[in-house]
């Protein structure tokens, strides 16, 4: 993930459109990573309701991401188009073992 996200950084830059990023995870202890999964969810919430943002572009894998961007995408499709990137070889086989509520969460994205 943090490959793919350093190279849209690089890579992309848009004369027209204004591009921000939001980090989801950090290095660290477990409670170190919720204090970050927290701190995203209310960033965007923030975001959202102070600036025009069009679209919220996710890029999710499974087990951990998939519950920071679930939190992220369930604020962001209140007020914009939500586009979802998932970058996992096994999302099939985590969606299949996940427990029922889980499975209720992808579906309403």
């Amino acid at each position: 993930m943090a490959t793919v996200i350093a190279n849209v950084k690089q890579y992309f830059h848009s004369e027209k459109h204004e591009t921000s990023y939001l980090t989801t995870w950090k290095e660290g202890s477990f409670m170190t990573r919720v204090k970050a999964a927290i701190a995203s969810v209310l960033q965007i919430r923030s975001r959202l309701r102070r600036e025009k943002t069009d679209i919220v572009h996710v890029h999710m894998a499974q087990d951990g991401s998939f519950f920071r961007k679930a939190l992220l995408i369930l604020q962001a499709k209140k007020e914009c188009a939500v586009v979802l990137h998932v970058h996992t070889s096994q999302f099939d086989v985590f969606i299949i073992i996940a427990p029922h509520l889980f499975k209720d969460i992808f579906v309403t994205f």
